[in-house]
């Protein structure tokens, strides 16, 4: 029963059909016909009119039926398509839904401002982001706004904004999308510049101007701060003391500061471009470029120093860096230089080394590259067994030329000397300043040593010529020592140590010569520090004692007072000679802390002597060179007079002539106000000075005290007989008076008193005594009474 259904519903739209019902027809008629001609022949039937006409009408409802049934499937097979084409219309039309949906809400989403205006140029539409660029908050209040209401009437450079409008429309009608900078201002006033991108489109039929404005405010802060920074950076390149620059990878100068330009004497914008070969000079160049392979090469950052010559052919020297440059995606743009004038310090550094090497006044090689040198002969003498000699020279009398002529004259001196010893050298020799007047010598011995020491007479000759110094002669000596290697020593300390206490043999051996280091030399200045050792020891430990010597006036006999000199009694030496260790304690300076100590000592005494009436005579200190030099001896004095409350004239300082020869104008400076406070001032040993009568009337001084090497000789010698004389009635001549030391014998008593000496003292009248003894010596010397 569902089958028939199922097969009734396919055929009925078929039997519906014209065509289908013509073709039913005329087999029905032709079936009809068949039945009728059933009991004739076929051959009558054929004959029979009406079997024709039959005949005639089935083919002609049979051509009807094919016509129809031709034409039923013609609209069959339109209706169909045209089924398709409405239902593509209707994808279509959903699709363009679907778009226009999409640029709606493009349209509308847009960050960026977007305008339609009319063929009038007036707004038609415009997005949220257009209402908030113009500060609108209602769309409808946009309608028929056009661009020219929402901008200035001039434009940035000038341009009235309608001007340039029309101008830029027909550009666009023209040419199609333009895209420019304009200045627009919001509904409240405000201008900002902006992006525009404009088309002209065909929209149904009309042209319509579609714009999209981006503000670029902050575009423009970020273009302006970026031109303010480069701006910075380019004067900050500019003006920087270093030359910068930029080669790549070819060669070429890509960019350089105005300091670059300056030393090469070109332009930038003649340099880019150009290799180093087009403007440096060759050799600059070719170390440049080499410079520049490094950095690629390695791809790190190099120091170099170079040359560079600048447009006046001047070297310059540079301390340059050299990097590489890339981009950050590590592509090579080339090597940035950065070079700083260092010609100045290298100048500097150059001086510096020759301060640190070389002595300043003489240009001679100094301590410092005299050990090198001399650590550098040692080696090169080693491997081949040779000898070196090492020879030191100080000068003899230096520091007297020093201060009496001034320190230019003596520097004068040094020079000259210099170059009196450089005439005596031989090639291969070396001569440096150690420091003060002393020199040392490195000389290689080719044979034997006795050839280095050959030459040692030529060397103290060259020097004991007189010197023309500005127009003072002055004359000098030398004393020398020689060490030789590998004998004396082979390290550069050891030989110029052992060199040097030679040197100091030959000083008190008498000067004006030479030693050869010998061992015994080494024990006698270790003698000497050990000596030197238990100075300083005696001096913390109280080891020091203050004897005292009788002084006679030789015109009545009466006591004028007395001496102060300074002993040492060692715990386990006993008593130490003042001929050791007196000139050891000047040399040390520990002479200036005993002095200060001995005088301290002596107006403590007097102050007790003064107490208990025992003594009331003047008391005269001897006072070294090194405590006039080193300390305010005038002040020294003062405190000492106060603390014990003293009258001065109860002292008497006493001074070597070698004082007045060393240091003449401090001599009279603190003689001189010594004398002022009413203390009594003396010059020790006179006579064995030079040239002191020159300026002998100039001194401040109340004494002159004749040396005991004159004394020692009379009356028997007559040539010390007339110097005695003769310094006695100088000194009075002079207002001084004048004391005669180292009296020993009644003659020599007698002779000076009859000369006119004033005071005598020496072992005749009594030795230097210790307090107790020259208390006791007092107590039993009868008043006004005579020697002899």
């Amino acid at each position: 029963m569902i089958k028939k259904t199922i097969q009734k519903v396919r055929w009925t739209p078929s039997l519906r059909a014209p065509g289908t019902r013509y073709l039913l027809i005329t087999a029905t008629l032709l079936t009809g016909l068949l039945a009728l001609t059933a009991v004739e022949s076929w051959q009558q039937a054929a004959q029979s009119p009406l079997v024709a006409a039959c005949v005639a009408a089935l083919v002609l409802l049979a051509m009807l039926a094919v016509q129809l049934g031709i034409s039923q499937r013609l609209v069959r097979q339109r209706n169909l398509e045209l089924k398709r084409q409405i239902a593509d219309q209707t994808i279509i039309r959903a699709s363009l839904a679907r778009s226009e949906d999409r640029f709606r809400s493009l349209f509308e989403r847009s960050p960026d401002a977007v305008w339609i205006l009319d063929q009038r140029g007036f707004s038609s539409q415009a997005n949220a982001a257009m209402l908030e660029a113009f500060g609108f908050s209602d769309a409808a209040a946009f309608k028929n706004i056009s661009p020219l209401d929402l901008s200035p009437p001039l434009q940035e450079d000038g341009t009235p904004s309608a001007v340039r409008a029309a101008a830029l429309l027909a550009a666009a009608s023209e040419m199609g999308v333009q895209r420019f900078e304009w200045l627009h201002r919001r509904l409240d006033g405000r201008c900002f510049p902006a992006e525009v991108t404009l088309s002209i489109l065909d929209l149904e039929g009309e042209p319509v101007t579609f714009a999209v404005v981006r503000d670029i405010s902050k575009r423009r802060q970020a273009e302006t701060e970026l031109l303010r920074q480069k701006t910075l950076f380019q004067a900050i390149v500019d003006n920087a003391p270093s030359l910068i620059y930029m080669f790549d990878p070819q060669g070429r100068l890509v960019l350089c500061n105005q300091l670059y330009e300056q030393v090469v004497g070109r332009t930038s914008s003649e340099l880019t471009g150009q290799r180093r070969d087009d403007f440096m000079v060759p050799a600059d160049a070719r170390q440049q470029n080499v410079h520049d392979s490094a950095v690629l090469s390695t791809g790190q950052s190099r120091r170099f120093e170079d040359i560079h010559h600048d447009a006046q052919g001047r070297a310059i020297t540079y301390l340059t860096t050299k990097c590489p440059l890339r981009t950050p995606d590590g592509n090579l743009l080339g090597v940035l230089g950065i070079s700083n004038d260092i010609t100045r310090l290298k100048e500097t550094q150059a001086a510096l080394e020759r301060l640190a090497h070389y002595d300043a006044i003489t240009g001679l090689p100094n301590r410092v590259l005299f050990h090198q040198r001399l650590s550098e002969a040692i080696r090169l003498a080693m491997p081949h067994d040779r000898h070196v000699a090492v020879l030191v020279l100080d000068l003899d009398g230096f520091k007297t030329v020093n201060d009496t002529l001034g320190h230019p004259t003596g520097d004068l001196l040094l020079r000259e000397a210099t170059v009196r010893l450089q005439r005596n050298l031989r090639p291969g020799d070396l001569v440096a300043r150690l420091g003060g007047d002393e020199f040392a010598f490195v000389m290689p011995v080719h044979r034997q040593p006795e050839e280095v020491i050959s030459r040692l007479p030529l060397l103290l000759a060259c020097l004991q010529e007189p010197f023309d110094l500005e127009g003072s002669r002055v004359l000098i000596t030398a004393s020398m020592g020689l060490a030789l290697y590998p004998a004396d020593g082979s390290t550069a300390d050891a030989l110029l140590r052992h060199a040097d206490t030679a040197m100091y043999a030959a000083k008190e051996g008498g000067r004006n010569d030479y030693r050869v280091y010998q061992r015994h030399m080494t024990q006698h200045m270790q003698e000497r520090v050990s000596l030197e050792h238990a100075l300083r020891r005696a001096l913390e430990n109280q080891e020091l004692e203050v004897w005292y010597q009788p002084k006679l006036s030789l015109a009545d006999g009466q006591l004028a007072g007395a001496e102060a000199l300074l002993r040492w009694r060692d715990p386990h030496a006993g008593l130490v000679s003042p001929a050791d260790f007196i000139p050891l304690a000047e040399r040390t300076g520990l002479i200036v802390p005993m002095g200060e100590w001995l005088l301290d000592q002596v107006c403590a005494q007097l102050r007790a002597w003064r107490d208990h009436d025992r003594f009331d005579g003047h008391v005269a200190v001897n006072v070294a060179v090194p405590q006039i030099e080193r300390s305010d001896f005038a002040d020294t004095v003062t405190r000492a007079l106060q603390r014990y409350q003293l009258p001065a004239r109860l002292l008497e300082v006493e001074v070597t002539e070698s004082l007045f020869l060393e240091s003449r104008q401090l001599a009279r400076s603190v003689l001189g106000r010594l004398q002022a406070m009413g203390v009594t001032t003396a010059v020790d040993d006179f006579g064995t000075g030079y040239s002191s009568l020159a300026y002998l009337h100039l001194l401040p001084v109340d004494n002159l005290k004749i040396d005991r090497a004159f004394i020692q000789e009379l009356p028997h010698s007559p040539t010390h007989m007339a110097i005695t004389r003769a310094i006695i009635q100088l000194g009075h001549a002079l207002k001084f008076r004048v004391t005669a030391e180292g009296i020993e014998t009644a003659e020599q008593y007698e002779f000076v008193r009859q000369a006119g000496c004033d005071v005598g003292q020496g072992y005749l009248i009594a030795r230097p005594m210790p307090v107790a003894d020259f208390e006791a010596w007092l107590a039993q010397w009868p008043a006004g009474g005579m020697i002899v």
